[in-house]
């Protein structure tokens, strides 16, 4: 087993720790019938119980307590939560029992043993999280994302109103944020904001942005043409919701209007990133269920994500603090990195891609009843061969892309 690939950083909660050890327990449920004075008996096997699962979490260091602190917080929770195990990936666990001991002889060093059982469906052995996983902890990251942007801009604005004289400063900075509002309205029909001063309720603004931004992207997981896998959907997404440069190219402004203008567009950028990773994450999970994309297509949408996502770092960078800026540029870099693990995961799981040679002349349905037994998969030669002008015309020996399996 590649060890340095499968296994992954223990967490409960959100809350990673260290492990030492973990040990999985699998009890079979038995009915036991017996008779009175009769040797033996009838059992019958009821399936496998819940699973208990005992890991030894380890906490070290000058910062231990910290660490150790959050971890208990994790597991006081009522209810079941997420467990990152470190073979089976993200189950749902409930917590059953938790030890911390101490010891003189070992300080700033504590083991805490935790006993889980899972709930819901048990994982498989080895399985590592799946497709649908990794695409589920990239929505969770872009959520988070937002959650600090909208910090961040709070505290934008906060800073601003400090420099505000009077009625006429105060309109000059809401017409900047106004702006974009405009221009976002200006693509899209039938959509309702909220329309409150982002003075007061930053949070509801950012709100406004994204429901625009979602009606210019509407079609979301739709993005690409699934009836031929082609990217022709997803560029036209990309285009529109995320184009590669942004920014106004009006003419600059004095004071705190400038001061204004470059928070509103650096939210902009910000809030255009992570719609279109929402997207891409959408289309990743529906590679998980029903394959379509090529590798090179999967690539892409990974690759375009990744951009628009480090250009809101640059914005951030070029409009906050570092103070300021280090909390969106690491949410902002947790959400591209999920988003690679995402595409990784949807390339993985189908079998790897060869190129081959064409057995005869003839036509893909042809061919892949030769390579696989099933005609139909014809329609997937297609998409792996974009290249292929006449489906009904392939020449012996040409060559062609196709699953190895």
């Amino acid at each position: 087993m590649a060890w340095d690939k499968k296994l992954q950083d223990a967490a409960f909660r959100g809350v990673k720790f260290d492990i030492i050890n973990v040990r999985d327990r699998k009890e079979r449920a038995l009915a036991e019938y017996e008779v009175p004075y009769v040797h033996g008996g009838v059992v019958d096997d009821l399936g496998w119980r819940l699973r208990r699962i005992p890991v030894t979490a380890v906490f070290f260091g000058v910062d231990y307590e910290e660490r150790l602190q959050a971890f208990l917080k994790a597991l006081d929770e009522l209810g079941a939560g997420e467990l990152i195990h470190p073979i089976f990936g993200t189950i749902k666990a409930q917590v059953v029992s938790v030890e911390m001991p101490h010891t003189a002889e070992q300080p700033d060093y504590c083991e805490v043993p935790v006993e889980f059982v899972e709930t819901g469906d048990p994982a498989p052995f080895f399985a590592g999280a799946t497709a649908s996983q990794k695409a589920d902890k990239a929505r969770q990251a872009v959520a988070s994302a937002r959650g600090v942007s909208v910090n961040a801009l709070t505290a934008g604005l906060k800073n601003l109103a400090g420099k505000i004289r009077g009625l006429k400063g105060q309109m000059a900075v809401l017409d900047q944020f106004s702006a974009v509002i405009s221009g976002l309205k200006s693509g899209v029909n039938g959509v309702i904001t909220a329309g409150l001063s982002v003075l007061t309720f930053p949070g509801a603004w950012l709100g406004d942005v994204r429901s625009l931004l979602s009606a210019i992207g509407d079609f979301g997981g739709r993005a690409m043409d699934r009836l031929d896998g082609s990217l022709a959907g997803w560029l036209g997404l990309r285009s529109r919701v995320a184009p590669a440069a942004s920014g106004s190219a009006a003419r600059p402004l004095p004071g705190i209007a400038s001061e204004a203008r470059a928070l509103a567009e650096d939210a902009e950028i910000r809030e255009r990133a992570l719609a279109l990773a929402d997207s891409a994450v959408d289309i990743l999970a529906d590679e998980a269920d029903d394959p379509r994309l090529t590798p090179a297509g999967i690539e892409r949408v990974a690759n375009d994500t990744r951009a628009a996502i480090q250009l809101a770092m640059d914005s951030a960078r070029a409009t906050y603090p570092l103070e300021q800026h280090r909390a969106i540029t690491e949410s902002l870099k947790d959400v591209a990195y999920q988003v690679q693990q995402a595409a990784l995961a949807a390339l993985v799981q189908r079998p790897p891609l060869v190129q081959r040679s064409a057995p005869f002349d003839g036509n893909l349905h042809l061919i892949a009843h030769a390579w696989y037994g099933d005609y139909t998969r014809a329609a997937e030669l297609l998409r792996l061969n974009p290249q292929i002008r006449q489906p009904n015309f392939i020449r012996l020996g040409d060559p062609l892309y196709a699953y190895a399996r």
